[in-house]
């Protein structure tokens, strides 16, 4: 089975027209290949009758529910599933499946091999595994020998930190192997900065950006990804992760930092854009920036004493959503949190209580919806939709921290809106969400980052 995951969309330039496009038709960000999932018949060199050439034989497909499994520092592995399919993608119910681990490690009740049957949705799931310590990789296989249909994945017990991907749509983890191991933070928009300022992307094996200091990465518009940060050398930047371009802004003091969107927050509350040499305002106390739901403008909502406000950078036009709160903190994608806990989209209250909250906006352009994850005072988490009432999710652990795109940190474990709260991965130090870039339609991605196992 294979799974492509395409991000990029460059037949367009964004930001003014200044960006160099390739020919090809965008970057595909990687096809995942599971193991010998698909039998091909055998078609015999003789065939005694046309009825005996039109017969086939029915093929089957069996999936592990991921291709890599990180390892948990307590040296298990929860939650381990595969689905059996027919010919027809249909789940083939009451099918054998046998799954045998690496020598050593065991299955809940003992023993390295467990067998059971599919439920009505071709699913099973495996026991808890216990692995032995050591680092890693190793191999999970698994079949249905009856359909003749097999399966393998990876087992991985680390000790660097490592950095992933999850994909929303398809319910997917990515270990982005060609990244350095080592300590670093998630920046968003596919991109990671290491201890020493370097800057990666998903796909890069050599830093994109060296030595910067702050960053924010983000996704923007016509299906392109960004990092806005200050260079080694103090100036402003933003490097285009499609088309390996990068923009400089040499009228952003190098004291600035970038706060998303192409837009950066100086000392003393200096709010400056990526298309015009003049300040957006003075005496700001916080900022974030964006693209537009319907993928249009680039916007950057920010408080200062005049209120809630926000800045359009294609038509150069701040509009003020109220003029009284100054004490608010711009949170993204139109949202303010004011001080007493009450969360407004533009100026509509959509929650009290509030103790944190991240904006965003659809990862559907058609929609053009703004999105808050937020956890109250109380520690539940939910998320605010500006088209429609807070959505409660259930399932996240009380007091956990939103990240943005419908994730949760809570401790050390990530968790997603989906169905109410999905565990996503543990052992997490850090991570950020954030929607897909256009066309996507409704990904929304986690980039993450893995502590070292202590299962060594």
């Amino acid at each position: 089975m294979s799974n492509d995951r395409d991000r990029s969309d460059t037949r367009s330039i964004p930001f003014g027209g200044e960006w160099t496009v390739p020919d090809e038709a965008g970057v595909k960000r990687r096809t995942i290949v599971q193991g010998a999932a698909w039998t091909v018949p055998v078609v015999a060199a003789a065939v005694a009758s046309p009825l005996a050439a039109a017969s086939t034989t029915p093929t089957y497909t069996l999936a592990f529910d991921q291709d890599e499994y990180p390892v948990g520092s307590d040296c298990t592995l929860k939650g381990v599933t595969l689905t059996l399919r027919d010919n027809a993608g249909a789940p083939a119910a009451g099918q054998t499946v046998t799954t045998t681990l690496p020598a050593g490690w065991t299955f809940a009740g003992g023993g390295r091999t467990y067998s059971t049957t599919t439920d009505a949705n071709g699913l099973v799931t495996l026991p808890t595994i216990t692995a032995t310590k050591g680092a890693g990789t190793f191999t999970l296989n698994s079949s249905a020998p009856a359909v003749n249909a097999s399966d393998t994945a990876t087992a991985d017990i680390d000790s660097q930190p490592n950095l992933w991907e999850y994909n929303s749509e398809n319910g997917k983890r990515y270990k982005l192997t060609r990244l350095p191991a080592g300590t670093a933070t998630a920046l968003g928009g596919g991109y990671f900065q290491l201890e020493n300022g370097d800057i990666y992307d998903y796909r890069s094996s050599t830093p994109v950006v060296r030595g910067a200091g702050k960053a924010v990465g983000y996704s923007g518009q016509n299906g392109n990804y960004y990092v806005d940060y200050i260079s080694s050398t103090g100036v402003a930047s933003t490097r285009n992760l499609n088309t390996g371009t990068t923009r400089t802004y040499p009228w952003v003091p190098s004291s600035a930092n970038p706060v998303g969107g192409g837009f950066f927050l100086g000392t003393g509350g200096a709010l400056w854009g990526y298309n015009q040499q003049t300040r957006i305002a003075s005496g700001v106390t916080s900022a974030s920036g964006y693209i537009s739901a319907d993928d249009t403008n680039y916007w950057v909502d920010f408080v200062n004493a005049s209120g809630t406000q926000t800045y359009n950078a294609n038509t150069g036009l701040t509009t003020v959503y109220n003029s009284s709160l100054t004490a608010a903190t711009a949170v993204g994608s139109g949202y303010f949190l004011q001080s007493n806990g009450v969360l407004r989209y533009r100026n509509e209250v959509k929650a009290t209580n509030v103790k944190s909250a991240v904006g965003y906006p659809s990862a559907t352009t058609a929609n053009a919806v703004y999105f808050a994850d937020y956890v109250t005072n109380d520690g539940r988490a939910f998320f605010a939709s500006s088209a429609t009432s807070s959505t409660s999710l259930p399932n996240v652990p009380l007091n956990s921290s939103p990240r943005g795109g419908g994730y949760f940190l809570a401790g050390d474990q990530l968790w997603s809106y989906q169905g109410g709260g999905r565990l996503i991965a543990s052992n997490v130090d850090n991570a950020v969400g954030y929607p897909g870039a256009a066309g996507t339609n409704r990904r929304y991605w986690s980039d993450y980052v893995i502590k070292p196992s202590s299962c060594i």
